[in-house]
């Protein structure tokens, strides 16, 4: 081996080291990447997800076809903002936006809206 490929190897493993070393600052430390959540939503004053419950696929489901569907919104906030509560309580995730500059809304759209789901439209009310 001679002297310009060592160095050359050397090099390239410093800068795989320092990739790795970047990355796990940036996602383990800093925790600087998104976190996508859903909150409750009023669909009488804004633009909110349904999710309807399917009665063949879920026994729990309503009988009544107005309680089987529920509103939401999603909502995407840094990981390193939110607080150390279980991200599946709802209060805990609705408490780490009390402004709106903290979060991003993820509005309803037929880009957004995951499948087998829909939309409500202010238009419609």
């Amino acid at each position: 081996m001679n002297k310009k490929s060592l160095i050359l190897d050397i090099v390239v493993l410093l800068l795989i080291f320092a990739s790795a070393g970047v990355t796990f600052y940036r996602y383990i430390i800093l925790k600087d990447y998104p976190i996508t959540f859903k909150i409750g939503c009023n669909p009488e004053i804004e633009v909110c997800y349904i999710s309807e419950c399917n009665v063949e696929e879920n026994t729990e489901c309503a009988q009544d076809l107005v309680d089987r569907k529920s509103y939401y919104k999603l909502v995407e906030k840094s990981a390193g903002t939110i607080p150390g509560c279980d991200p599946e309580d709802p209060v805990c995730l609705e408490q780490t936006c009390p402004d709106q500059d903290s979060c991003k809304n993820i509005i309803c759209n037929e880009d957004t809206v995951p499948e087998g789901e829909s939309c409500s439209l202010l238009s419609d009310k």
